[in-house]
């Protein structure tokens, strides 16, 4: 018959329950149940925490005198199991229950439907301002197409319409941010062309910057061409005072029949009034037409207190001045427009009145080349010239050279500031094959000006000019005012 501890089986189970099966005696089954569960209760919790989160395998200790007792069947000393204990930490905090973990799910996912329905409505917004934009734009080329633009001929311009182009911009920015693709729309010209295939000398705006007084001042000076079908008709009047008191020595006889060498002191005021023809022709050209009228006064005194003085004074028609302009590059980059322009200055005015000189006895052919680079609200203007006297009466002028550069703020839509430096060299003159030493000419003026629109189509413009030179008169002020025409 086997001992008591091999006739002993210990079945425990997790959660420290436990179990001893079979019990061959049952009046100490009792017992031994209670001796078990004072063992396992210490080990059931290691906190106050009344929730047991772990389950714990506790180690089993039975009595020795248990194992002396005659009836208990038990398993042999080796075959006891010892149940070490899980460690908890008590620190650790318990996780939230299961209903608070979905209000705060389902919290967050309404946070997250709101944030989409507002980002919908804006790219709603966004995409309702861009169809407005392309219609804005759409009216705007349909109405600048049926508007002349300022051109050096009947090419497309060489800049889009400023406001054309900034609906362009508004779209294409819009049309990015909506798609965030890089390619944008190239600028067009009011007729729809691409703006880099535009001519030389052209200037393309809408019909409210076609009246600007930039773009009309650079046509006053000549830097910049009509279009085809537009002209001008600039009446205008100037005035001009020379003072020169350096001039050859007279010799005169006094009444004791010595020689005295006296100088001379000449005041010229000169009034020239007429108009200025302007017309733009096909393949930008210009035609140019100028016919004034002179009217001048001329006073002479010796620096002797008995010499006698005179005041002498003539008017009659100018010469013709005929000329044709036209475009001869585009810009390109830092390269500038540049117009070249032929003039005729004839000789069918009258020469002198009442012993006055009135205008020069001489045909005359000039050639000249303006350069401009615009950089709004900036024109930046280059020139030079050269002037070819031909002989009459055995007489040759010198050929004269000429340069000038001048710069050009729109001060306003209505409004354009200027300033401008003139200046030219004419060779001696020939007589009779031989040349007269003395008599070259050395000019240079400085100019300020201004120019206004007074109403649609009308410009006032003002110039105020200064000698630099004493072979330049001594100051100059010159007043018109150029009225734009359609001529077809």
């Amino acid at each position: 018959m086997p001992s008591t501890q091999e006739n002993a089986r210990f079945v425990s189970g997790a959660a420290g329950s436990a179990s001893l099966l079979p019990l061959r005696r049952g009046p100490l089954t009792s017992s031994l149940l209670s001796a078990i569960a004072i063992v396992l209760a210490p080990a059931a919790c290691t906190s106050a925490d009344p929730v047991v989160r772990t389950a714990y395998t506790p180690t089993l200790a039975v009595p020795d005198g248990l194992l002396e007792a005659p009836d208990l069947w038990l398993p042999p000393p080796t075959q006891i199991a010892v149940l070490e204990p899980v460690a908890v930490d008590p620190t650790d905090e318990a996780p939230p229950p299961p209903d608070v973990m979905v209000e705060e799910l389902l919290r967050r996912l309404e946070e997250r439907h709101a944030l989409v329905e507002h980002l919908e409505q804006r790219l709603e917004e966004r995409d309702a301002s861009v169809r407005a934009l392309e219609g804005r734009v759409e009216q705007l080329e349909k109405l600048v197409r049926a508007m002349p633009h300022v051109s050096g001929g009947d090419s497309p311009s060489a800049s889009p319409a400023p406001a054309a182009q900034a609906g362009q911009r508004d779209v294409a920015a819009s049309q990015k941010a909506a798609t965030e693709l890089p390619e944008t729309t190239p600028d067009r010209t009011p007729d729809g062309r691409d703006a880099s295939q535009t001519a030389p000398g052209e200037v393309a705006v809408d019909p409210e910057a076609a009246e600007r007084a930039l773009e009309r001042t650079l046509v006053l000076t000549g830097d910049l061409l009509l279009p085809v079908g537009k002209a001008d008709i600039e009446p205008f009047i100037s005035y001009e005072f020379d003072d020169t008191s350096d001039l050859p020595a007279n010799v005169l006889i006094d009444s004791g029949g010595n020689l005295i060498a006296t100088n001379r002191r000449v005041e010229r005021d000169v009034i020239l009034t007429g108009v200025n023809l302007r017309a733009g022709l096909p393949f930008g050209s210009q035609v140019e037409l100028s016919l004034p009228y002179r009217f001048v006064r001329r006073q002479e005194n010796q620096d002797l207190s008995s010499a006698t003085s005179s005041d002498e004074s003539g008017s009659g028609i100018g010469d013709l001045r005929v000329g044709v302009a036209t475009t001869l590059l585009r810009e390109d980059g830092w390269f500038p427009d540049i117009v070249g322009r032929v003039t005729w200055d004839s000789d069918t005015g009258k020469d002198s009145d009442n012993g006055v000189s009135l205008n020069s006895d001489f045909h005359e052919i000039i050639g000249s080349v303006s350069a401009i680079k615009r950089q709004d609200p900036f024109a930046f203007v280059g020139r030079i010239s050269y002037e070819h006297a031909f002989e009459s009466d055995d007489i040759q002028p010198g050929d004269r050279f000429g340069f000038g550069a001048a710069a050009v703020l729109a001060a306003s839509p209505e409004t354009s500031l200027r300033i401008s430096f003139n200046a030219s060299y004419r060779d001696d003159l020939e007589f009779n094959g031989s040349t007269i030493d003395g008599t070259d000419e050395n000019q240079a003026t400085l100019s300020f000006g201004i120019s206004s629109i007074l109403a649609r189509g009308t410009l006032l413009n003002f110039t105020a000019g200064a000698g630099l030179t004493d072979d330049s008169p001594d100051y100059t002020v010159f007043l018109s005012l150029p009225v734009r025409l359609t001529l077809w």
